[in-house]
């Protein structure tokens, strides 16, 4: 029976391409075989198999593959290991290389793949760039483009990112010294910034403006100076919008939230209907010019004395626990006012409370009026005004009226 050794083997650690580059790598080796007595083998073509392990004794191999038909000359032969199986290992550690040939066992030791000079930097003390898998580098830089996940390269940015962006949260600390968010070259604690989970910040020379949460939006300043939110500019006015229901807080006190206007412009009336089967007036509401052409449009007045009106306002989804009403009221007619009476109230239900009244005299004067429901969360609110007079003549009428709550 022949045994056969390996000698000694020259290993050129390299990576050979074939065609366009994305094509599968292959790694030139170079063996001389042996017999044991040190004459080289017989000529011919051999079947030899190749094993990689990232041990050098024991262990499974990581990648095999076998070559039938190795051309054998003076014991010497030259192989591309990856040309009968894929080469898909990463070649980020240490490999051993273990070689049989035909059905004898495996020959020993293992050789230790080692690189060519310049391919040291594929694998380095902390950069690593294997042939698939991870690539590892201290530092990246690139004088053109950079494209992330795709292969269009942008005419007008020199980062293209084509899938999502994740950034360490953490404030930017002074000049930016944390590494963290997002900030800009010419101001490193500046910018968008991330300090709690749930919690998005926009930071100003390292000092956080801006918070953003689930909940809440809040515009902050720092020790010596309040924090200011200015909308528009001495040129151009801005405006700011709340939603139904929204509200106005100062150091937690809500202000008043305006919810309805009724300003009864173009004859509209608003909803406002006549008060009928009363003890007042069971006329119907007029809309029309007042006493002297003073006021047009933009009232709604009752027909005759002691005429009634009423309107229910529907605060449902709005948070309140207080209801306030401006309005303005006008007593007018042809026959003089002798100090008679004014009143306006709430309805709730079939219950009516008198929540504001005043007196005229003469033939024609505003009232500007404001009556408050305190703790009162309900769904809707009646409105009513009437008046008391003596004289036929002497009319009522009601504009500008305005619902608030808090």
């Amino acid at each position: 029976m022949k045994t056969l050794r390996i000698f000694s083997i020259s290993l050129f650690c390299f990576l050979v391409y074939a065609g366009e580059l994305s094509a599968q790598a292959t790694l030139s080796f170079q063996g001389i075989l042996k017999k044991s007595n040190g004459v080289a083998v017989d000529d011919g073509e051999y079947s030899i198999t190749f094993n990689l392990y990232n041990v050098e004794q024991g262990g499974t191999a990581i990648w095999s593959e076998t070559q039938t038909d190795v051309e054998v000359s003076s014991g010497i032969y030259s192989v591309l290991l990856g040309s009968a199986n894929p080469l898909n290992v990463s070649f980020n550690e240490v490999y051993y290389l273990g070689v049989k040939i035909g059905s004898t066992p495996e020959l020993s030791p293992r050789l230790r793949l080692t690189s060519a000079p310049y391919a040291l930097s594929l694998i380095g003390q902390s950069n690593q760039f294997p042939s698939a898998g991870l690539v590892k580098a201290d530092e990246i830089a690139t004088s053109g483009k950079l494209v992330v996940g795709g292969s269009a390269v942008s005419p007008t940015h020199t980062l293209l990112v084509t899938g999502g962006v994740l950034a360490r949260s953490g404030a930017p600390g002074a000049n930016g010294d944390s590494n963290n968010g997002f900030a800009f070259d010419n101001d490193k604690d500046s910018g968008l910034f991330s300090t709690a989970d749930g919690e998005l910040s926009v930071f100003v020379n390292n000092v956080e403006k801006l918070e953003v949460t689930a909940n809440n939006v809040a515009v902050t300043g720092n020790q010596s100076v309040s924090g200011e939110l200015t909308v528009g500019n001495a040129g151009t006015p801005g405006n700011v919008n709340l939603s139904k229901g929204g509200a106005v807080v100062y150091n937690g006190n809500r202000d008043w939230v305006l919810v309805e206007t009724d300003d009864f412009e173009n004859g509209d009336r608003n909803g406002w209907v006549p008060v009928t089967g009363d003890l007042f007036s069971q006329k119907l509401f007029e809309i029309g010019n007042l006493a002297n052409n003073a006021l047009n449009q933009g009232y709604y007045q009752a027909p005759t004395a002691n005429g009634k009106m009423r309107k229910t306002y529907d605060l449902t989804g709005i948070p309140h626990s207080q209801v306030k009403v401006e309005f303005t009221v006008i007593a007018w007619g042809a026959d003089f006012w002798d100090n008679e009476s004014i009143f306006a109230g709430f309805s709730l239900g079939n219950d009516e409370s008198l929540r504001w009244s005043a007196n005229g005299v003469g033939t024609f004067f505003p009232f500007h009026g404001e009556m408050i429901l305190s703790n009162f969360t309900g769904n809707s609110v009646g409105v009513y005004f009437t008046s008391a007079v003596n004289e036929a003549g002497e009319r009522i009428a009601v504009g500008n009226v305005e619902v608030y709550v808090r």
